[in-house]
């Protein structure tokens, strides 16, 4: 929250709220990992083991529900989380922990899951000249279903404009953040 001033929290659900979650989960389960040195990726075991509901597991990809995206922050917000130990997993700890830290530090205050998926993808190009843009576009759209996959207007096969499939909050126009006009 210190870093992007994210709109979260405010009453009215929003992306904000799922990104919140889905990032802070993230982070705690990595530190988690790291310095224990056991993969810990269900949140809330330790805190919440009288109350199984609220125990979310992030080493199962969990694809986006729209229709319940914005009745629960912490289930959009799994969604986002286990994108990111996916990435973790694939690409190591330090590479998507970097990756993920950056992705906050482009997010606009009010983004919308278009505009966050394609954070993650700049930070990518920032860090490491765009290297695992496929991977990460393959997994946020195609399998996680943030936009109900790449059906989009294409401009080539690295630069995917896809068509929004859901209701998002972001203030910032994609092309733009995308750098495609």
């Amino acid at each position: 929250d210190t870093l992007t001033r994210l709109e979260a929290g405010s009453g009215t659900k929003n992306v904000g709220d799922a990104l919140h979650e889905g990032y802070s989960d993230y982070f705690a389960a990595s530190h988690v990992s790291d310095t224990s040195g056991e993969t810990v990726t269900k949140i809330g075991e330790y805190s919440f083991s009288n109350c199984t509901p609220l125990i979310r597991e992030m080493n199962t990809l969990t694809p986006f529900q729209n229709t319940t995206a914005f009745e629960d922050e912490h289930l959009a917000g799994l969604t986002w989380a286990s994108g990111l130990w996916k990435l973790r997993t694939d690409l190591g700890r330090e590479a998507a922990d970097l990756i993920a830290l950056k992705s906050l530090m482009l997010l606009s205050t009010k983004p919308g899951f278009v505009e966050a998926v394609e954070s993650l993808v700049r930070a990518d190009e920032l860090l490491y000249a765009g290297a695992n843009r496929s991977l990460i576009r393959s997994l946020f759209y195609d399998q996680l279903k943030f936009i109900g996959g790449q059906t989009g207007i294409f401009r080539d096969t690295e630069n995917l404009i896809p068509e929004i499939g859901f209701r998002s909050g972001s203030s910032v126009p994609m092309g733009r953040r995308s750098g495609i006009n």
